[in-house]
């Protein structure tokens, strides 16, 4: 160990670019990359010196944001502070109390094309919420800007990093020598604010994810990890609903209760306030109200409140008598006080994120063997004096937009003809749920909607 020690300590002086400085923030994929520049290391030489091994074509930007392992080897070897080092993982950027969405987050490298020229890249930059760099005010990008490629294609080719295919380098020795002091104050700034809000979130908030791939979940985190004093870049194909709950808001029949059925998180009938039942029918009269005549019966109309159209009946397609099994599950019925729905036509993304927000108000134990975000997730509602308040409202939001989505998919199946028309296309919405618990006994929820168009 000893000779190891002294090997170190003799080959440190002898590699550029020493001098950290300026480098607040900095990953450990900027740390590589502008030793290896600078010092014009090979594969091998960054084995030696960091104790990395970097494979061409591997997932270089994965291995070397989220591997902890891997940091306390480098700092070890070189002799960085403990400080520095925090700034490598990406967990600690991340604004939340939940775990990182890994799945969502871009596996492409995010870079200001003027601190790639300097040798200086922050996990900051792969945060969706992030589109500029903060102290530069360029936008970030994730391709070279002449030909588009990925930043790391060249290096995956047999170039040096940062080095692309069509010729042009980002990385600029004579800048990355001392690096950016111009912006020093500035870096120092920003990153002290965004510190600061990120860890008032880990405390504050917490996010659910569809859990399972969505496509457009990078366009969601875009909205919910933005900080306050970024730009907030919104898409057309995305609903964002916002819910504000008091610790003296809501009634007590508007707050679920701790044994409805839903923390279940699959198809069951559940119990829900008596308030929620006329927005319910509400929802349940205006879908069936959709299909063309003749598409539904006479008693099914009638058993939703609703009357067939003045007009001649078409072919009834088997609806002229009684009601169909999938049709009468649609309706919200109430008995002994209380409001009560067949959850299945919610389907199973909704009911897991239901599940799993009304688990937090849950009472029956966590089992040990269960996930230590669950028990976390529970504890933290219910230390929040409207918690329970919270978790009702978005509850209440995210079942009855699901629950008219999911009308207009049962009853796209009766009638095709629902799909022409965009006001009545039956469509299915993943929802993305950040939950906020601020102080003064305040709340607010964010859900963000993705629209999946496999539907």
């Amino acid at each position: 160990m000893n000779d190891m020690q002294s090997a170190l300590d003799a080959l440190r002086p002898k590699l550029v670019g020493q001098d950290w400085s300026a480098y607040e923030g900095c990953s450990l994929l900027g740390v590589v990359i502008r030793m290896a520049r600078l010092n014009h290391m090979q594969s091998g030489d960054i084995r030696t010196c960091f104790g990395l091994t970097i494979r061409r074509k591997s997932d270089i930007l994965g291995k070397l944001l989220r591997s902890g392992d891997q940091h306390r080897m480098v700092a070890q070897m070189q002799a960085f502070s403990g400080v520095f080092v925090k700034d490598w993982k990406l967990e600690n950027w991340w604004p939340y109390g939940s775990e990182p969405v890994w799945e969502s987050l871009t596996h492409k490298m995010r870079q200001c094309p003027v601190c790639a020229l300097y040798g200086y890249h922050s996990a900051l930059f792969q945060l969706p919420g992030l589109a500029i760099c903060p102290w530069h005010r360029v936008r970030l990008l994730d391709g070279c800007h002449r030909c588009g490629k990925p930043l790391l294609d060249g290096f995956n080719q047999g170039l040096r990093l940062l080095q692309c295919t069509c010729g042009h380098d980002h990385f600029s020795f004579t800048r990355a020598i001392a690096g950016d002091e111009s912006t020093t104050s500035c870096r120092q700034q920003r990153l002290g604010e965004y510190r600061s809000w990120s860890r008032h979130g880990k405390r504050t908030r917490w996010l659910f994810n569809p859990g399972q791939w969505d496509p457009r979940g990078p366009a969601a985190l875009e909205i919910l990890t933005c900080p306050p004093w970024a730009d907030l870049v919104f898409h057309d194909d995305l609903v964002v609903d916002s819910v504000v709950a008091e610790r003296t808001a809501l009634r007590s029949d508007a707050l679920i209760a701790h044994n409805s059925g839903l923390e279940q998180a699959r198809a069951t009938v559940a119990k829900l306030p008596r308030s929620w039942l006329g927005a319910l029918e509400s929802v349940s009269r205006r879908a069936v109200q959709m299909p063309g005549l003749g598409c539904l019966s006479d008693k099914e109309l009638r058993a939703f409140g609703a009357e067939r159209p003045a007009g001649p009946a078409g072919p009834a397609a088997g609806a002229a008598e009684g009601i169909r099994l999938g049709v009468f599950r649609l309706k919200p019925s109430r008995a002994g006080g209380d409001a009560y729905l067949h959850t299945e036509v919610l389907g199973g993304v909704t009911l897991m994120a239901l599940g799993g927000l009304a688990d937090g108000i849950g009472r029956q134990p966590v089992p040990r063997s269960d996930s230590a975000e669950r028990r976390e997730f529970r504890r933290w509602v219910t230390q929040h004096q409207a918690g329970h308040q919270l978790v009702s409202g978005v509850v209440f939001r995210v079942l009855t937009r699901s629950y008219a989505d999911g009308c207009r998919i049962l009853l796209g199946q009766i009638d095709p003809d629902l799909y022409r028309a965009r006001p009545t296309r039956p469509v299915r919405r993943f929802p993305w749920i950040a939950l906020s618990l601020g102080e003064n006994g305040q709340a607010r929820g964010t859900i963000v909607w993705t629209r999946q168009t496999d539907q």
